[in-house]
Order: C-alpha cells, then sequence, then structure tokens
C-alpha cells in the first residue's frame, strides 16, 4: 500500500464488504476570500499549518493557483491531494 493510495486488489476487497451509501458533497472554500477558522475545519489543516496558509496569503496578496500551496515551507506536500479536495483558489 502506497501512501494515500490503495493497491487495486485491496481497494476490491475493501469495496466487497463496505459500500458508499452516498457520496458526500463537498463545497470548495476559496482560500482567497474564506476565514481562518473554516479552514482550520479542513481535517488534514491542523492549527499551525493553517497559520503558514495565511501568512502565505498575505505575503502573495491572492493565490493565483491552489498548487502555489506547495511553495509553503513545511507544507505536507503528501497531503497536497487530499487538502485541495476541500480549498480552491477561484
Amino acid at each position: 500500500v502506497k501512501f494515500g493510495r490503495l493497491e487495486k486488489e485491496l481497494a476490491d476487497r475493501i469495496g466487497q464488504v463496505f459500500t458508499i451509501q452516498e457520496i458526500p458533497q463537498i463545497t470548495k472554500l476559496n482560500i482567497n476570500t474564506t476565514n481562518f477558522k473554516e479552514v482550520l475545519k479542513n481535517p488534514y489543516i491542523d492549527y499551525d499549518l493553517c497559520i503558514k496558509i495565511f501568512d502565505y496569503r498575505d505575503e502573495v496578496d491572492e493565490l493565483q493557483d491552489i498548487s502555489e500551496l506547495k511553495n509553503i515551507e513545511g507544507f505536507p506536500v503528501q497531503l497536497y491531494d487530499r487538502i485541495v479536495v476541500y480549498l480552491s483558489a477561484k
């Protein structure tokens, strides 16, 4: 198993036991206009990372693309794909 991804065989076995009853509806937050408390609700963003994100946003004035989050020193790039499910820059 790779970090963040299941091998197909394992995913197939899990799918035989569990089913998705309802696909969750996720509304992305615009990182340029949302507030600190809303971003902190992201299950992959802790308080320290939230501070770094808002400091970076203030520094650049506005993120043009959500991938700019990777420019933040100490940003957990291994969680990027999970974090951006909840955030956008537009």
